[in-house]
């Protein structure tokens, strides 16, 4: 109670969570809530509501066409026609270096095309 009491002196928010009514244990919590000297808590919606948060963000969409380079096209074209694919696969079917394609695929991760997985499988996001 105390505490509750300096901090509304200085001006700060106190938030207490409501206890039941015949518990003796939750008698200062119900009493600061009463009394208006602090802000009843009932989970955490409540808080994130108080300092107008939101706790689901909406996703921003950053581009509208995603550009791609001709190697990029040509794996995207590969991968939506054959589905999942190992890196090895994809350097021979397609003829580009694995040196040359694990930069090419990181890009596409990067872009939001391509999704890695285990076992150095690539396929689309």
């Amino acid at each position: 109670m105390v505490t509750a009491q300096y901090a509304n002196s200085y001006n700060r928010e106190v938030f207490a969570v409501p206890g039941r009514v015949e518990d003796k244990f939750s008698l200062g919590c119900n009493e600061l809530i009463q009394s208006n000297q602090a802000v009843m808590i009932r989970n955490a919606g409540d808080l994130l509501n108080y300092f107008n948060l939101k706790s689901n963000p909406k996703p921003a969409q950053t581009e509208l066409f995603i550009q791609l380079e001709p190697d990029e096209k040509l794996i995207y074209e590969f991968l939506k026609q054959n589905g999942r694919q190992q890196i090895d696969l994809l350097s021979s079917a397609l003829e580009i270096p694995v040196f040359r394609l694990n930069p090419t695929l990181l890009n596409l991760e990067l872009k939001g095309v391509v999704k890695a997985f285990s076992g150095k499988f690539y396929g689309l996001n």
